[in-house]
């Protein structure tokens, strides 16, 4: 039997978290040469580097499709508008689009599709979204701070992947 231990958590925490993360991962993955980690840490870096890029993207620019317990940033900041939120909704794309950032996660690493393989390099698509997901943090957390709250410390652009391939053996 499933326990239901959950807890009302504030939203900007959990995406702290997220940016902490995609960041932080997206440093080792630049500072690294061929997988030193080894293929099995190294696949891991890469696949959560992906997974919560794809969160921060959910939470920046939610789809159509929405669960009621979701994070928006269009509720916890309403109002917010920047063209940085296009530039980024436009650069994912949509699960519909064959070769999109959103269509590549969802098929060829989120989900068990057929489309997948063993490997594959997610450099260039998270070297496109970082920088316009930090660009629109930046907005983020220069509209809170209006607002008195922390920073969500988004990490500086020289943060973005080299080797970002998972590989088979």
């Amino acid at each position: 039997m499933l326990s239901s231990n959950v807890t009302s958590v504030d939203p900007w925490d959990i995406i702290a978290y997220e940016v902490r993360m995609l960041f932080g991962l997206s440093r080792l993955l630049a500072a690294s040469e061929d997988a030193p980690f080894g293929e099995i840490i190294n696949n891991a870096m890469v696949e959560s580097a992906c997974l919560h890029a794809r969160v921060l993207v959910d939470i920046l620019v939610p789809r159509q499709s929405v669960r009621a317990d979701d994070i928006r940033l269009d509720e916890i900041l309403p109002g917010f508008q920047h063209r940085s939120l296009d530039n980024l909704r436009a650069a994912y794309g949509d699960a519909k689009i064959p070769g999109s950032p959103c269509w590549r996660l969802n098929k060829m690493i989120m989900h068990p599709t057929t489309m997948r393989a063993t490997s594959h390099d997610y450099t260039n698509l998270l070297n496109k979204l970082l920088p316009l997901i930090e660009t629109v943090l930046q907005e983020v957390d220069a509209s809170r701070r209006t607002g008195g709250r922390e920073s969500l410390s988004c990490s500086p652009s020289a943060s973005y992947v080299g080797l970002c391939a998972k590989t088979s053996s």
